[in-house]
Parts: structure tokens; sequence; C-alpha cells
């Protein structure tokens, strides 16, 4: 057997399970729209002022100064 052809009989199998993932709709990728913020323009702005500025790793820093429980959370 070739390395580049697979088994008749492998192919026959993977072929009926590709046939019945697609017919009970395993195959088919799940629809989801446009991905949108709940922030709004000037509030998305402020977010990432802050991320950019360093305000995220220092409240991380902080939490995890006051509450070392929390810090894996």
């Amino acid at each position: 057997m070739s390395i580049h052809r697979l088994d008749p009989a492998l192919v026959a199998v993977l072929e009926r399970s590709r046939a019945q993932a697609a017919a009970d709709g395993e195959l088919t990728a799940p629809r989801c729209g446009p991905l949108r913020s709940p922030l709004s323009l000037d509030e998305q702005r402020v977010v990432c002022e802050w991320l950019d500025e360093g305000g995220y790793e220092r409240a991380l820093a902080e939490i995890i100064t006051e509450e070392p429980g929390m810090a894996n959370q």
C-alpha cells in the first residue's frame, strides 16, 4: 500500500461516517452573527486607553497583593 493511498475499505467507512455526520447536522458550522460590543464607542475608547496605559496590569497586581487567593481566579 502506498503512503499516499488509503485502503478502499477505510475510504468507504470514512465516506459513510461523513455522510451520517452531515445528515445529523454535525458538520454544519454554527451560525452566529457579527460580534458587537455592548459598550458605546466612547466607552470602548476609555477601556482601550486604560489597557494601553497599563491600568489592567496595575489592577491585577493590586488584587494579587491584597487577595493572593484570587490570583488564579
